[in-house]
């Protein structure tokens, strides 16, 4: 899921920031992902496209409950906010 939105949100960063460990199918592809996924979200804080505190390692270890999930709704808002700038800038209202 989570590499499905960042794909979404820029394609080509996406394929090339992922392309040794998507998909992950051995521990290692799985360690580098998860290291990576770290790097962006922590990006995506510093930046203000997610909000502050909302991300913390350990929520990579079980990947449920609902601060992962409150995280994924993060990403999702972010993501949607992101494609329809891209691909329908007209159609936003400015407060979104």
């Amino acid at each position: 899921v989570v590499y499905f939105l960042l794909f979404r949100a820029s394609p080509h960063r996406t394929k090339e920031m992922f392309r040794r460990c998507w998909p992950a199918n051995d521990v290692e592809a799985s360690r580098e992902f998860k290291r990576l996924i770290v790097k962006v979200f922590t990006s995506l804080q510093d930046e203000g496209n997610l909000p502050k505190n909302c991300f913390r390692v350990s929520l990579l270890q079980s990947c449920a409950g609902e601060k992962f999930y409150q995280l994924l709704w993060y990403l999702s808002t972010y993501v949607l906010r992101t494609v329809l700038l891209r691909e329908h800038p007209n159609s936003i209202p400015p407060s979104f």
